[in-house]
């Protein structure tokens, strides 16, 4: 089974940061799952997440090239909204900067670059 495992940084002191485990997140029938020895973490990333799988906010973006009639090549990036049935849904998640960013769980702030995919 797929899981993502996030962690993040705590500030300590000035500009000193403790790097720490969460939570690990997995998906299980199609429903998402959030562990952690913090029963309230685990409690607030579990309704953030299914809050924002509601309003479609996890989404996984791709680039795209595409010529314009007069010749101009154009680029952009498209938002697709995952679900956790999705096979993509762990990394669309993972990379879903606008949970981590606002929001600390147990005092930490969720990094995406310190966060891994481990197979269990």
């Amino acid at each position: 089974m797929r899981k993502l495992k996030l962690y993040g940084e705590k500030k300590i002191f000035g500009p000193f940061k403790k790097k720490g485990f969460i939570a690990e997140v997995f998906v299980v029938d199609g429903k998402v799952v959030v562990e952690s020895k913090d029963k309230k973490v685990k409690e607030e990333l579990q309704k953030e997440i299914e809050e924002d799988i509601k309003n479609n906010a996890i989404t996984l973006s791709r680039g795209v090239w595409e010529e314009w009639p007069d010749g101009r090549k154009v680029h952009y990036h498209l938002a697709e909204p995952k679900k956790p049935t999705d096979p993509k849904f762990l990394d669309a998640l993972r990379d879903y900067s606008a949970l981590w960013d606002t929001h600390t769980f147990g005092g930490y702030e969720i990094s995406g670059l310190l966060s891994k995919f481990v197979e269990e």
